[in-house]
């Protein structure tokens, strides 16, 4: 499944599938045995929890937000930081 979606974070987060996923540096095919090499992670340290909480409606404090901000996650959940500090205002 592809993140080109608009909703693809809240269809991930309705349907109970949370966790982490990988982006794809080159497309193509790998099978049992074949070599993963992870080249780079997220220096913003964003939990999967930090992003349920902001899914919920939880309070987030606003560190936590900024970094959501600045970091790699989705266009649509950065949005959804926007609300928040929005609301927040």
């Amino acid at each position: 499944m592809k993140f080109g979606d608009d909703g693809i974070i809240r269809k991930f987060f309705r349907s109970g599938t949370w966790g982490f996923y990988f982006a794809v540096e080159e497309e193509g095919y790998c099978g049992p045995g074949d070599e993963l090499i992870y080249l780079s992670g997220d220096t913003f340290k964003i939990k999967v929890s930090d992003v349920v909480q902001l899914l919920l409606g939880e309070e987030i404090n606003g560190r936590q937000l900024s970094r959501m901000l600045e970091s790699n996650l989705a266009d649509q959940m950065k949005l959804t930081v926007v609300q928040r500090l929005r609301q927040a205002s």
